[in-house]
């Protein structure tokens, strides 16, 4: 219900703001999910394939034939648990396959033979998402179940008059932790049902909403790195542009570039 009225705001936003009549459509969202149980903060969801561990989850690991090794441990904050044998393990920023895998390799070293290893979501902590520049309320979103691009910027109120609908840039780390930067096009989701256009957003993503009037993209990109810097640290000096980005702020359309290295 929530994903329908993102779409019809953001619908009634792309009136306001263009003049011209658009169709919406209700994506779906690839991959199984796993329930997560109630911990008086409410139910939430996580995709077992992308969710990353964040501070303040509950994770419940089990090792088959050997219940004593089956624990629900919250995350530190600082990024640990601790776990039988094993001791302090990193797991925040780390897909529940990738605790897996860490535990299973662990305890083959002398433990358990051959160790069957589950790892699944006991409680989400809440990810922290941030919703930046033209957009009515930015702010930093703390949700506990998935949420795609249209529900997170309507969320923040929804577009100013001077947003730029066809170039929301999505910056996030990938899986080298390194901190990635690509431009989405929300007015061609709402037009053509585009799917891609509008993902599911990550743990620390941050969606910033560019105005549509930039006049030199050098002196923008700079000015991003500056408001983005106290999010994302030192990643910031390295991001990896995607080659559509530049284009697609200087003239609105998703035709092809060279990628941009900031700082590196």
């Amino acid at each position: 219900m929530i994903h329908k009225v993102a779409i019809l705001l953001l619908v009634g936003s792309l009136f306001v703001l263009t003049g011209a009549g658009c169709a919406s459509s209700k994506s779906t969202k690839s991959g199984s999910a796993v329930a997560i149980s109630g911990t008086g903060d409410g139910p939430a969801v996580a995709k077992p394939e992308s969710y990353q561990v964040g501070v303040g989850d509950i994770l419940d690991i089990s090792v088959y034939n050997h219940p004593e090794l089956t624990q629900k441990i919250r995350v530190s904050p600082a990024g640990m648990v601790s776990y039988p044998f094993l001791g302090a393990l990193k797991v925040e920023g780390i897909t529940l396959s990738g605790v897996g895998d860490m535990i299973r390799t662990g305890l083959a070293k002398g433990y358990v033979p051959e160790p069957q290893v589950s790892v699944n979501v006991e409680a989400v902590a809440g990810q922290k998402i941030y919703i930046l520049g033209e957009v009515r309320n930015p702010q930093v979103l703390r949700v506990k179940e998935d949420i795609d691009l249209v529900e997170a910027i309507t969320t923040a109120g929804g577009f100013t008059k001077d947003a730029n609908m066809s170039a929301i840039l999505l910056i996030r780390r990938n899986s080298a932790g390194q901190a990635t930067m690509d431009a989405l096009d929300v007015k061609s989701f709402l037009k053509k049902s585009d799917l891609a256009q509008n993902p599911a957003l990550q743990r620390g993503d941050v969606v910033y909403v560019p105005p549509s009037a930039i006049s030199n993209v050098d002196r923008f990109f700079n000015h991003l790195q500056t408001i983005l810097s106290p999010l994302m640290g030192n990643l910031m000096s390295g991001i990896l542009i995607a080659p559509n980005v530049r284009n697609v702020l200087l003239h609105g359309s998703q035709t092809g570039g060279v990628g941009v290295n900031v700082g590196g």
